[in-house]
């Protein structure tokens, strides 16, 4: 674990479940595989899959530095 940044040591246990066949490794691994899924069903080809999907990675981020996970999973939007 990156003691340094623990969201970013989060983020990546999050993407290892989903990359892998250990989908419960946390409990955003299984939705990141159905999003991915269906970003690579809208795209065009990679580049634009990539281009896609920064924003999601971003806000998966954003949703590991978090210091209330609880209080914003939550909320409503």
């Amino acid at each position: 674990m990156d003691r340094k940044e623990p969201a970013l040591a989060e983020l990546a246990k999050i993407v290892r479940g989903a990359d892998t066949p250990n989908r419960s490794l946390t409990p955003q691994s299984e939705g990141l595989v159905a999003i991915a899924t269906g970003f690579s069903l809208i795209s065009k080809d990679d580049y634009d899959n990539m281009a896609k999907q920064f924003y999601l990675y971003d806000a998966l981020y954003a949703f590991c530095k978090s210091d209330d996970k609880k209080a914003a999973v939550s909320s409503r939007h």
